[in-house]
């Protein structure tokens, strides 16, 4: 049975540790030939060292993801002396550990060197093998964050939250721009695992660690190598129809509302409907005598809001219905008993919202 990734070229950045590391050593034991890009040297002729040793081919250079002529460089010279380029992986990227709020001048060099790094260096590196990749309609897999969707609080730097957003961003625009020329582009979101980039934190804040555990369903930290099967299968032909997604790592998310909690993510619900004096009477008598209860979920604190306002254009009324941590199905069986009661739906009948926090 021929390697998932035989005949195939794969540029990995940030490769000389990490997540970086262990997806260059997964490539090239599916058959690809690796090239190992990292700032550090010396980490990227490691990694390039251990991938022949295991029979694998590879080569590495320093590459500084910030600068563009760099990578452009860079992108010509793999394609002089390695080949054409079929996979991309933008692993490269940093942290700080500084709140908003802290001294002035640090919070401006972190949002600088973050944004420089995980944003511009992503853009940088991709812009740059863009030509190779159209040409073998390749696939780029870029790695993204849990804080692609939401902020965990200090210690941290909400320049490195910013700049995954950027990268899931980033990933569905250029899924929605490359897909017709058969480029495909996807992002992975890992959850806490355990790299050289946290490595303080897990040492110095073992409370934040709980609390990472305590949403992750398997209750334990990953490793870099549990980033290898899903790096993998997107940069394989097993995933061949699929683009512009994130494969989340660990962590339960926002919008992955079973078995969420709470603290993790509020589910906020709006309806809004036309009706007449009538329609409102109806419901004031409804409200009294028999509040719309819906089936309690211990996993949620929930909360209903109903409010009647005149409405100018039918020369109606108009009724706002919120719900607060009520299950999707949940709140449409109360626009049913709404619509019962002589409500019509307005043109926007329904808004939900995913607002995560911690």
């Amino acid at each position: 049975m021929p390697s998932l990734l035989q005949n195939h070229t794969a540029v990995v950045t940030g490769s000389g540790s990490g997540i970086g590391r262990a997806i260059a050593l997964g490539y090239a034991r599916e058959g690809a030939q690796v090239v190992v890009l990292d700032i550090n040297g010396e980490a990227a002729a490691s990694t390039d060292a251990d991938i022949c040793k295991a029979g694998g081919k590879a080569k590495h250079f320093t590459l500084d993801v910030t600068d563009r002529a760099a990578c452009r460089a860079a992108a010509a010279d793999v394609a002089g002396t390695v080949g054409q380029v079929s996979i991309l992986v933008n692993n490269a990227g940093i942290n700080r550990r500084n709140a908003f709020t802290s001294d002035p001048d640090a919070v401006i060099k972190d949002w600088q060197d973050i944004i420089a790094t995980n944003l511009n260096g992503l853009f940088n590196v991709t812009h740059a093998f863009l030509g190779a990749l159209r040409a073998s309609e390749g696939r780029i897999i870029n790695i993204a964050s849990i804080q692609s969707f939401m902020h965990v609080r200090t210690p941290n730097s909400v320049a490195y939250t910013t700049s995954k957003h950027g990268v899931l961003g980033f990933t569905r625009a250029l899924a929605a721009e490359l897909g017709k020329e058969g480029v495909r582009v996807n992002a992975i979101g890992p959850g806490l695992i355990e790299t050289p980039l946290n490595a303080q934190v897990r040492a110095n804040n073992p409370e934040l660690v709980k609390i990472f555990l305590t949403h992750t369903p398997l209750g334990r930290a990953g490793k870099p190598e549990d980033i290898v099967g899903p790096a993998i299968f997107l940069a394989s032909d097993l995933s061949s129809y699929v683009t512009g997604s994130i494969r989340h790592g660990g962590r339960r998310l926002p919008d992955d509302l079973s078995g969420c909690r709470i603290d993790v993510a509020t589910h906020y619900c709006r309806f809004r409907f036309r009706g007449d004096e009538r329609c409102a009477a109806l419901l004031s008598m409804r409200l009294e005598t028999s509040p719309l209860e819906q089936p309690h979920d211990l996993r949620f604190r929930q909360r209903i809001e109903m409010q009647i306002e005149a409405d100018d254009c039918s020369g109606g009324v108009r009724l706002h219905v919120e719900s607060v941590g009520l299950h999707r199905e949940y709140f449409e069986q109360i626009a049913m008993r709404v619509i019962a009661l002589g409500w019509t739906r307005a043109a926007v009948a329904r808004r939900t919202e995913i607002r995560p926090r911690l």
